[in-house]
C-alpha cells in the first residue's frame, strides 16, 4: 500500500504530510493496520506534528504523484 516517505492526505481531516512509519490496532478483536505520518500543521511557521490513524482513512496526495511524474 503506501511506502515510507510517500505522501498522504487524511480523508476525513485534510492533514496532508509524509508516512515515517507503520503501526496497529486492535478494533473489535480485529487487527487494524495504521500509518504514521508527520503533518504539517503551519506551512508558514513550519510546524509539524505526528499523526497516526487507521490505513485506510489516509489516501495518495494526487498532487505529489503529478509532481513526481514530470520531474
Amino acid at each position: 500500500m503506501f511506502q515510507v516517505g510517500d505522501r498522504v492526505i487524511h480523508h476525513a481531516s485534510g492533514q496532508s504530510g509524509s508516512v515515517i512509519g507503520y503501526g496497529h490496532q486492535i478494533v473489535d478483536g480485529v487487527y487494524q493496520p495504521t500509518l504514521i505520518v508527520r503533518v504539517v500543521r503551519d506551512k508558514e511557521l513550519g510546524q509539524t506534528g505526528v499523526v497516526e490513524d487507521l490505513s485506510a482513512n489516509w489516501i495518495p496526495d494526487e498532487d505529489e504523484e503529478i509532481h513526481s511524474q514530470v520531474a
